[in-house]
């Protein structure tokens, strides 16, 4: 909507360039006059919400202690929208109970949404909110899982302006050919001939038809 809060302190040292905060006071205002004479400093410099939607100027009061004397600056704030994405659920077939993404097509999506690149925001996937809160422990962008149903947490930083918003990502497991293929138990191979042999296993989903397959040592 425009609107957000500033922690203006964290300009304090910046505002002072070097000078000393036991010679000096800083202060904001909302108006040239104020930061002038002193008055209408923000009661909560390090929560301040602008007035103006997007863009707003105030100004800046850098009061000498010793002789009172007030000096003025000007800063610009501007709300820069946080990344903004929509992503679908990735689906993946079953490749012998295992299922592999490719988180990095996603992120390629994400980019071409924002109209930016791995130079401007950055994408992270991770396992848990904290993890992407915190940008720790990300996920490699080849993912695979025995789990046919993860939810993983993006991260997008936008790395010009340090601003940053999650989103869920669902992983969808399914199979593709139609019915779940358990691999056998308990395969033996006993009788073997120079032309035969014979193959017992035990069957774990009650299958009756099954391909066998030869290969060569």
């Amino acid at each position: 909507d425009g609107f957000e809060a500033f922690d203006l302190t964290l300009r304090t040292a910046e505002i002072l360039n070097g000078a000393s905060p036991s010679e000096y006071t800083v202060a904001f205002y909302e108006t040239f006059l104020d930061a002038s004479s002193g008055v209408n400093s923000f009661s909560q410099p390090n929560s301040y919400f602008n007035i103006n939607p997007n863009s707003q100027m105030i100004y800046i009061g850098i009061k000498e202690i010793a002789t009172n004397e007030i000096s003025v600056a000007s800063m610009l704030l501007n709300v820069v929208p946080k990344p903004q994405f929509i992503v679908n659920d990735a689906v993946a077939c079953n490749d012998n109970g295992m299922y592999h993404f490719d988180l990095g097509s996603i992120a390629e999506d994400i980019w071409g949404q924002t109209t930016s690149s791995p130079n401007s925001l950055s994408i992270g996937f991770y396992l848990t909110l904290t993890d992407a809160q915190n940008n720790t422990n990300p996920l490699s962008y080849t993912y695979s899982t025995q789990t046919n149903n993860t939810v993983l947490f993006i991260s997008a930083i936008d790395l010009q302006h340090s601003c940053s918003s999650i989103s869920t990502l669902t992983l969808v497991g399914e199979d593709c050919a139609g019915n779940t293929c358990v691999p056998p138990t308990n395969i033996a191979v006993t009788n073997i001939t120079n032309m035969t042999a014979t193959v017992n296993w035990t069957s774990l989903n009650g299958e009756t038809l099954w391909e066998v397959m030869i290969l060569p040592m």
